[in-house]
């Protein structure tokens, strides 16, 4: 490969501007339970080159928050791409990208409470959710724990997904209540903030956030 119509990341080694060709134009849906081969699918298409200094996070929402881009306003166009340049150097405009799990609001858990806004290592955390069309064929199959994103140069560094101990599950004539189980120690998940969200399959809810409190000295999750 030629590297200088491959682009670099940043400042070239000259000292010159950057030459950052093929920018995404497209986000891309990995499915780790597909065959080889076919676990990466192509979904919806943006006008905005995203490439070095862009981000990309995840909202409480279920929508994918999507901005930036450094010396975007030169990259060379590949073919049969639209696109709309930036006016600067640096580009300030941002998107939402909603993936289809996101319009699937009758199947989305919905959290009506939780026993508390904080969670312990190891601890019991209880849930109450319910579902907009009512049970049918819906369940919770996992809680899970999403770190905040915190992204540079196109890189998470923060990238964190945490699946909880479901211990019981009960269901209603309305709501369900789920009992989970904290994460097990701070070496698994760092003190901190983190969404917490209910899947229903691929379906998942909005998320509502806790904090992880750092354990002292002989409690459960410390570790030295």
């Amino acid at each position: 490969m030629d590297f200088d119509l491959a682009g670099l990341a940043g400042d070239s080694a000259s000292g010159g501007d950057s030459r950052a060709n093929y920018p995404l134009l497209f986000a891309e849906e990995y499915n780790p339970n597909a065959p080889l081969g076919s676990r990466f699918r192509r979904m919806a298409t943006t006008l905005i080159a995203r490439m070095y200094h862009s981000t990309a996070g995840l909202t409480t929402n279920g929508t994918v928050i999507v901005a930036g881009c450094d010396r975007c306003y030169r990259y060379d166009v590949q073919s049969g791409y639209d696109f709309e340049p930036s006016a600067t150097k640096a580009d300030y405009r941002v998107e939402i990208y909603s993936p289809p799990y996101f319009f699937m609001d009758e199947l989305k858990p919905l959290i009506v409470t939780t026993s508390s806004t904080s969670m312990a290592y190891q601890g019991l955390f209880t849930i109450t959710y319910t579902f907009p069309a009512g049970w049918g064929n819906n369940a919770l199959t996992r809680v899970v724990l999403v770190a905040p994103s915190s992204t540079t140069h196109s890189y998470n560094t923060h990238q964190r997904l945490l699946g909880l101990e479901i211990v019981s599950n009960s269901v209603g004539d309305v709501n369900g209540v789920a009992i989970v189980r904290g994460p097990p120690n701070i070496n698994i998940a760092p003190p901190g903030m983190y969404m917490l969200f209910l899947l229903n399959g691929d379906v998942y809810s909005r998320a509502v956030w806790v904090t992880l409190i750092r354990p002292r000295p002989g409690e459960p999750g410390y570790m030295t």
